[in-house]
């Protein structure tokens, strides 16, 4: 049976790397009362994008040593801050889309955030929309797939001669698009995006590839072929960085999970090989089977 599998930076001495952890872990907690210390003069909308950066840090780091270890701890603490870079995205946006007048106050590490409505000119971009809902799919968290899909726009989809869209990004949208709401078209996107695939460089296809993948499995329900395509982009992003592990982000590569895991829930779709990178909590979204105390 084909094994992909993580390759988390070495350590010839891991009791160094134990000690290494509980600093940087404390020094993340630190940078937390840092940022939220200085809410009053950064703003809400920075604060929470530096918060959203620990947060995001303490959960790949968290992840590492779980996947050394494997203590419990390190998984809840992965998972809850996964949650809260959620609850973090959706806030913002539900917090720039306001009407002018109007405030939400919502409660980040026990402080109160008062958000406003800002220039559409600086709402979070449409690449950082579909970054955000990958996240959002792989935790299933429904409320904040329904705050970020609204913003994702006709002009952001549109596929013709006119668009002015990077053809890469709107690719990257409508497949998520349609993969969030159930496009019935009978055509794949694949034929729709043909126009745009001499315009994406090759690096982006390739990050696309899941997500190309799962709109041909909504139309084909060829789980062969999917099951072939996961194979073969997970044993590309292991091979990547079997000698290159230094970046502990290619623990979680959010464009090759969330469209495996819409696959599971939608289509019904389990692998039919070993990857460290499919765990069945972080497939099915059923992380209390992982944490029996995790909510």
């Amino acid at each position: 049976m084909t094994h992909i599998k993580i390759y988390p930076r070495h350590y010839d001495d891991m009791d160094i790397y134990k000690k290494i952890f509980m600093m940087v872990s404390k020094e993340e907690k630190e940078d937390i009362k840092n940022h939220i210390t200085k809410l009053s003069e950064s703003g809400p909308y920075a604060t929470i994008g530096a918060l959203l950066e620990v947060v995001n840090s303490i959960a790949l780091n968290n992840y590492q040593y779980f996947r050394f270890f494997y203590q419990q701890e390190q998984l809840e603490t992965t998972i809850s801050h996964w949650r809260l870079v959620c609850d973090l995205y959706k806030y913002r946006q539900i917090g720039v889309k306001l009407d002018t007048g109007l405030n939400k106050i919502v409660r980040i590490f026990d402080t109160e955030f008062h958000l406003f409505g800002i220039q559409k000119n600086e709402w979070p971009s449409t690449l950082t929309l579909c970054l955000m809902l990958e996240m959002a799919a792989i935790m299933r968290d429904q409320a904040c797939i329904d705050t970020l899909i609204t913003d994702i726009t006709a002009e952001d989809l549109r596929i013709d001669d006119t668009s002015t869209s990077i053809p890469g990004l709107t690719a990257h949208a409508n497949y998520i698009h349609s993969a969030i709401c159930d496009n019935s078209e009978p055509v794949t996107l694949l034929e729709k995006c043909n126009a745009l695939s001499k315009h994406i460089s090759t690096d982006y296809c390739n990050d696309l590839s899941l997500w190309q993948a799962l709109d041909e499995l909504r139309t084909t329900q060829d789980l062969e072929a999917f099951e072939a395509a996961v194979v073969a982009q997970f044993t590309r992003h292991s091979n990547m960085h079997k000698h290159d592990t230094g970046l502990i982000t290619h623990m979680l590569p959010k464009q090759l999970i969330a469209p495996v895991c819409i696959a599971h829930d939608k289509y019904g779709y389990v692998p039919q090989h070993q990857n460290d990178y499919l765990p069945e909590w972080l497939l099915t979204g059923k992380f209390e089977q992982a944490i029996p105390s995790c909510d």
